[in-house]
């Protein structure tokens, strides 16, 4: 027996080791939130402090916003399927769950894409004219390049309210010689469409990242030959700099590859819900902003140094000591 309604489901009973890994979640949204809140907020109050903001800080601003979106939204997301399911199972509920996910994964991915390319063109060394000129104009480009990725993003999240999902909850037989009945819940999914609109709103910003991280790595490659010829150390402060930089963006381009598999499964709906695969799935998405985050705020000057001092200050205070 079908009732579309699901308005009689209850909160679900998981495992012990189940409500472990996702408490492992829970924590690594909520470090996800307070990281990418220390960002925003610290090139905020550069802001206002200057009135002015590099295009770099720009940038940041809104990764960093974006990303504290898309983890709260996961973390919404996760309460309110586990905690208030019959609430969560409604098709225009759970739509609106998938289309504002996508836009702010989306909009996270572009932003992120943005920085790289930011990266390339302010520290990699290349003749061609188009280079040249994009080195050249980079700065003056970014608030243009971050409204076209919104208006990107929301297009490409709208179609997610076009019946691609289909949730309806089924009486079906628990216990066949007690004749009870329990409620479970099925979520029909259009796996063609998934995956098409994927493919269409993931593949542009992912082929514009990973050029940007080949041609950064092929500079700095032949900029440390060069210094070898030359004689020059590998530890100068410019060779360092550079070094940060190309980590920070190639750690990402290793969690963005993890995200993007995790991501296309976990929109399929191809996994039981809570089972492992579809946990690992949730563990990965909510550690990719989280870790970014960190590198993020250790691969940056002004972050790193501002969240030593403020580390300094909590260790001193709950020692009691002088700050």
């Amino acid at each position: 027996m079908v009732d579309k309604s699901c308005a009689f489901l209850s909160a679900i009973e998981l495992s012990p080791i189940i409500l472990f890994y996702l408490s492992i979640v829970a924590i690594e949204s909520v470090i996800g939130i307070v990281g990418n809140g220390f960002i925003l907020v610290i090139n905020l109050a550069s802001w206002v402090r200057n009135r002015v903001v590099s295009s770099c800080d720009m940038i940041l601003i809104f990764l960093s916003f974006s990303r504290l979106c898309l983890q709260s939204c996961m973390l919404m997301d996760f309460v309110c399927n586990l905690f208030y399911p019959s609430f969560y199972n409604q098709d225009d509920v759970y739509e609106n769950f998938k289309a504002i996910f996508m836009f702010l994964n989306n909009s996270s991915l572009w932003f992120a894409t943005w920085l790289g390319v930011f990266y390339c063109a302010k520290i990699a060394n290349f003749n061609h004219s188009s280079f040249l000129w994009l080195k050249q104009n980079i700065s003056s480009l970014v608030p243009w390049l971050l409204a076209g990725s919104l208006l990107f993003s929301f297009g490409s999240s709208l179609p997610f309210y076009w019946d691609i999902y289909k949730v309806y909850c089924n009486y079906s037989t628990a216990f066949p010689l007690e004749n009870t009945t329990e409620l479970k819940v099925i979520k029909n999914t259009n796996l063609f469409y998934v995956i098409f609109l994927c493919n269409a709103s993931l593949s542009l910003p992912t082929i514009v990242f990973v050029s940007s991280i080949v041609l950064l790595i092929s500079s700095l490659w032949r900029h440390t030959k060069q210094m070898q010829n030359n004689g020059t150390g590998l530890r100068d402060p410019s060779t360092e700099a550079h070094r940060g930089a190309i980590k920070s963006v190639f750690s990402f381009l290793i969690l963005y590859f993890f995200n993007l598999i995790a991501l296309i499964l976990t929109l399929s709906n191809i996994f039981s819900a809570y089972g492992t695969w579809d946990i690992l799935c949730m563990l990965v998405m909510s550690a990719y902003p989280m870790v970014h985050s960190v590198i993020l705020i250790l691969g940056n000057p002004k972050l790193r140094r501002v969240s030593l001092k403020f580390l300094h200050y909590a260790s001193c205070h709950f020692r009691g000591g002088p700050t």
